[in-house]
């Protein structure tokens, strides 16, 4: 079934009721969530977002409420009157002509259509940094640069970095290689004592004892 954004948007702008949100469980539903509430509360819509497994769904649908959204990446038939979002719903990527294929994506794309909520784009990015980032999260992020959201920097990279002995990953890191301290533990020290990192007893010496 194809529809008019438009229409839906002006559905969505009209609406004097509360607005129902089922989403996905998932780390992509829960940035997906945030951006829809923030869209809504611009509009001022009275939302109830919650997120659940499809086999909750059919429950769901039975509340008292004029308007469902659901927003899963899987395919769905739960009749015309429910409006579903992700690469199989009724807004989908294609239908926002956006090449995007993760949930949040997608909600970023409609909720654009709907208010501005770029300031929020950096979430977009910074879901996408474990895997390979498409064109739209490269824009995406060259856009948080340049408003300030996002902070461009060079860093260690440290595999396991929370639990790793922190002097131990200096000696041994190697993007970039640090040539001075490589392999040598009392020159590790000593850069760390330079840069004010001074506590790394024997039972604090992670990073994540660091952080504590």
């Amino acid at each position: 079934m194809v529809i008019d954004i438009h229409e839906v948007i002006s559905e969505f702008r009209n609406t004097d009721q509360p607005i129902r949100v089922v989403i996905e469980e998932s780390v992509d539903g829960v940035v997906a969530g945030f951006l829809l509430n923030k869209a809504f509360y611009i509009l001022g819509k009275k939302v109830v977002i919650s997120h659940a497994s499809q086999k909750d769904l059919n429950l769901i649908l039975k509340e008292d409420y004029e308007m469902f959204i659901v927003v899963f990446n899987d395919r769905l038939e739960l009749g015309e009157k429910v409006i579903t979002i992700g690469r199989y719903g009724k807004i989908n990527n294609e239908l926002l002509g956006i090449k995007v294929k993760n949930l949040c994506e997608i909600v970023y794309g409609l909720c654009m259509n709907i208010c501005d909520v770029s300031a929020y784009g950096f979430l977009i990015v910074m879901h996408s940094v474990d895997g390979e980032m498409n064109e739209y999260c490269k824009g995406l992020l060259q856009e948080g640069i340049a408003r300030k959201t996002i902070i461009q920097g060079n860093g260690l990279r440290i595999f396991n970095n929370a639990t790793r002995d922190i002097i131990c990953a200096l000696q041994y890191s190697y993007d970039p290689c640090l040539k001075s301290i490589f392999g040598e533990e009392d020159k590790a020290i000593r850069f760390l004592k330079t840069v004010g990192i001074a506590r790394f007893s024997e039972d604090a010496r992670t990073l994540i004892d660091l952080n504590s």
